[in-house]
This record gives C-alpha cells, sequence and structure tokens, in this order.
C-alpha cells in the first residue's frame, strides 16, 4: 500500500513511503528531478543523496553493485536491552531439543513479549536465519517460561556473534532464475502436533521472501 510506481518514456521510478520518509529508486535521475519538483510544490522535500539507512535497516552497496541490508545497531539495542553485553555468542539461535524442554511458568510476560517483538522485526527485515526460532518462541508470548526466556537470550547471544552479517538482496548474474526453498519440521510440538512450516525465496541469487509459522491444521 506505501509503494508507489511510475513508469515514462522506458524509464521506472518507484517509492517507498513510510510517515514521512522516503525511499526511491530509479533508473532516471532526470524523472526523480521532475517528481521532486512537482511534490515540492505542495510539501517541503529534502533528498539526503544515497540511502544509508532506513527505519532502523542499514543500506549498502559492494564494489559488484549488489544490495545489501543488514540491522547491527538495532541488534546492539536488543543485546542491551537483554542486558547480554558481558555474555558469551552462541552458535546457534535454539536449542535443537527445545520441544523436549520443560520449565516453570513466569508471573508476567512483559519483558518477553517485548524481546519477542523487537526480534520479529529483525527477523522479518534482515535475518532469515532467526525466523524458524522467532516463531517457534513467539507462540508463548502469553504463558512464556524460564525455558522461553533462556531460548530468548540464546538468540539474542546467536546475533551478537553474527550481528555484522548482511543480506544480499541482488546480484549481477545475467541469467535471471527463482528458487524457492521450504520445509516443515512435521508435528514437532507434541501439544497440539501442528507442523511449522519455512520458506526462503531466492530471485536472481538475492533474497526476496521468507517467512517461518505454524501451520494452521494437522498434516
Amino acid at each position: 500500500n506505501c509503494l508507489y510506481s511510475l513508469t515514462s518514456g522506458g524509464e521506472e521510478l518507484h517509492l517507498l513511503i513510510h510517515v514521512d520518509d522516503i525511499l526511491a529508486a530509479t533508473t532516471s535521475e532526470d524523472l526523480l528531478d521532475r517528481l521532486m519538483e512537482d511534490v515540492g510544490k505542495d510539501f517541503e522535500l529534502k533528498c539526503i543523496g544515497d540511502a544509508k539507512e532506513y527505519l532502523s535497516i542499514e543500506l549498502s552497496r559492494d564494489s559488484d553493485g549488489n544490495f545489501l541490508i543488514g540491522q547491527s545497531k538495532f541488534i546492539e539495542t536488543i543485546i542491551s536491552e537483554a542486558g547480554l553485553e558481558e555474555a558469551k555468542t552462541s552458535k546457534y539461535p535454539l536449542d535443537v531439543g527445545y520441544y523436549k524442554l520443560d520449565g516453570k511458568e513466569l508471573r508476567t510476560n512483559e519483558w518477553f513479549r517485548r524481546m519477542i517483538g523487537m526480534l520479529l522485526y529483525l527477523s522479518t527485515n534482515s535475518r532469515p536465519d532467526i525466523a524458524a526460532a522467532v516463531s517457534i518462541l513467539s507462540q508463548r508470548t502469553e504463558n512464556p517460561r524460564d525455558t522461553e526466556i533462556n531460548e530468548v537470550k540464546r538468540v539474542v547471544r546467536y546475533l551478537k556473534g553474527t550481528k555484522t552479517l548482511k543480506l544480499r538482496l541482488s546480484t549481477n548474474e545475467m541469467e535471471k532464475q527463482l528458487i524457492t526453498y521450504t520445509d516443515a519440521n512435521w508435528g514437532e510440538d507434541r501439544s497440539d502436533r501442528k507442523s511449522n512450516s519455512g520458506f526462503y525465496v531466492l530471485y536472481n541469487g538475492g533474497a526476496v521472501s521468507w517467512c517461518s509459522r505454524k501451520q494452521g491444521i494437522v498434516t
């Protein structure tokens, strides 16, 4: 709903708008200048050059022109919020035996809900590698146990060791390909026997879509 596109004379212009922040991508600087001039008649605009950061998402390009995104600063905020500045890093985001773990239910879920919210924003925007872990843990937001607290901290410790990783959105390969990976854990949750599914889509070598969620029915 917030993406606007214009095609004129074989040139393209795309605008992504969030409140008063606008991200523009164009094949023609002239087309962008014309739009800035027209819109500037009714609204005060300021062009700050090449995008470096947008909604806490850090944007960059490598020497080959590929677009890269990361959220190292936001991860540092998460680490600080979790109080894990001095904690050791983890090699993986979730205990592989998580569903077999038991724990004591907590009296309040305030901290857990806040952390899950931040981790969901991160996994949705730039870190598909934690999508499964965050999706599974978010299913306990109403009644978290000390087990979930430990696993959220594990996700944060994993991020601490990988905060400089960046996601490549494009590549200069000439051959265009659409590749999708998908898998499910086949009823791993013993409480309802529903599976968690996930997919990861690459177009022309760059990540374009990913998701991890619990299935709605038992299959």
